[in-house]
């Protein structure tokens, strides 16, 4: 995340931070969009999983395996 951009002959990103996928959930949940594909039937565990993953615009966020219900 960067607070000011400057054009000189290149671009510069000035007050940059790092941001952590966890926050962009937490705080912009309107914004971003789950898609769960591949499910399949876990023998160990004797569940149905899903991957799943976020996406804000067209970042991948987060992707994951969880359990389906």
């Amino acid at each position: 995340m960067a607070a000011e951009q400057v054009e000189t002959s290149k671009v510069y990103a000035r007050n940059v931070a790092r941001i952590e996928p966890e926050w962009i959930e937490q705080c912009a949940e309107h914004l971003v969009k789950h898609n769960y594909y591949d499910p399949h039937w876990a023998k160990k565990s004797a569940r149905c999983m899903v991957s799943e993953r976020t996406l804000l615009i067209r970042l991948d966020v987060a992707s994951r395996t969880q359990d389906s219900l």
